[in-house]
């Protein structure tokens, strides 16, 4: 999470649907946060620098260790069913499905052998190879589970409605 000093206030929501739908249709107020019914140990806070820019969002499980951010997602970005999938993946605690990339370089013909080594750089054809070559994300020989790859211990600031009720972000 970007903003270790922000409040946020939890709203429940009934589905993964209806998740998908408020995070993809609407511009949210930078302390709003989320839950779905059901799945109170996964909250989606707003963690977007300002109310209009691109809606990103840390996800963050509580367990019994405390709070840690599984995933960092940017929903403004995403179409509804996009998002669903996305929901869906961190409610079942499974990898998050990646998007179809492309990462486009200009090479001679015939120059390719991903990914490569010019210059000091690593040069890679999608996000797979690029994690391969970093060892990141389950990638070839780093040894980590593609699950924990994203798992930092934080400590988010939650007040009820009541309790945040006349803060200035909410004015």
């Amino acid at each position: 999470m970007m903003h270790a000093k922000r409040i946020w206030t939890l709203a429940p929501v009934a589905s993964a649907e209806e998740l998908a739908a408020k995070l993809t249709g609407f511009g949210w107020c930078l302390c709003s946060g989320f839950f779905v019914d059901g799945h109170e140990d996964l909250l989606f806070l707003n963690d977007s620098t300002s109310e209009d820019g691109a809606q990103e969002y840390a996800a963050v499980r509580r367990e019994a260790e405390g709070c840690f951010q599984v995933e960092s997602v940017t929903f403004g970005w995403m179409t509804r069913e996009r998002a669903l999938d996305v929901i869906r993946a961190l409610l079942a605690g499974t990898p998050v499905p990646e998007e179809p990339t492309r990462l486009v370089c200009r090479l001679p013909v015939g120059a390719w052998t991903p990914p490569m080594q010019r210059g000091g750089v690593t040069v890679a054809q999608s996000v797979a190879e690029v994690r391969e070559a970093l060892g990141a994300c389950g990638g070839a020989g780093s040894g980590e589970d593609a699950r924990d790859a994203m798992h930092v211990r934080v400590e988010p600031r939650i007040e009820s409605a009541e309790e945040h009720r006349g803060r200035a972000c909410c004015a």
